[in-house]
């Protein structure tokens, strides 16, 4: 936006919020997100665990929600197979990765038991599953574990990981170790 452009619309904006201090109120501390004006009904298209939550953010706040799902189940990838073995077998959501995100407070507070999983990392490197201590003279590793810790210290401009990953020319054989390091908070 240029300068002109700008003081021209402080002067639309600063009159009419002195003569009408209400549209530049804030919300009170207790509403977290505005109430939405909305007569209609939505529809949302399928009924896996994505569909299942906005369904319910809209019913949430009051609007009528349709789900449509194209099979006769919902849950979506979220099936238990009982037929094929002798035992029932998660064949979808098996696992949730990371704690730092809406499925896994969903899970938590709906009661279900969580069976946390001992935090010991294996690593695909060269198409074989090694533990990180196996890898403690790899060159290539190191200079990935290197880059993930000094991801806190970076301050120069904007850029995606992958980017980032480039410009410290690390060697194509661990990228995959560094995005999934940095994607969630268990990695």
């Amino acid at each position: 936006m240029k300068r002109r452009e700008a003081v021209k619309k402080l002067a639309i904006g600063v009159p009419a919020g002195l003569a009408f201090p209400g549209l530049l109120a804030a919300c009170e501390k207790t509403q977290v997100t505005p109430t939405p004006v909305y007569d209609g009904n939505v529809i949302v298209i399928g009924a896996g665990a994505a569909g299942l939550y906005t369904a319910q953010q809209f019913l949430r706040q009051n609007i009528e929600v349709k789900v449509l799902e194209a099979t006769d189940r919902y849950g979506g990838r979220v099936r238990l197979q009982k037929e094929f073995f002798d035992f029932p077998m998660e064949m979808g959501a098996d696992r949730i990765i990371g704690d730092t995100n809406l499925w896994y407070d969903m899970v938590k507070n709906s009661g279900i038991n969580v069976v946390e999983f001992p935090e010991t990392q294996r690593l695909e490197l060269d198409n074989l599953i090694k533990d990180p201590a196996d890898l403690s003279n790899d060159a290539d590793y190191l200079s990935a574990m290197a880059f993930v810790s000094d991801i806190i210290n970076y301050n120069g401009p904007d850029l995606t990981i992958e980017n980032a990953v480039f410009s410290a020319n690390l060697p194509g054989r661990v990228h995959h170790l560094v995005e999934g390091m940095t994607a969630t908070g268990r990695g």
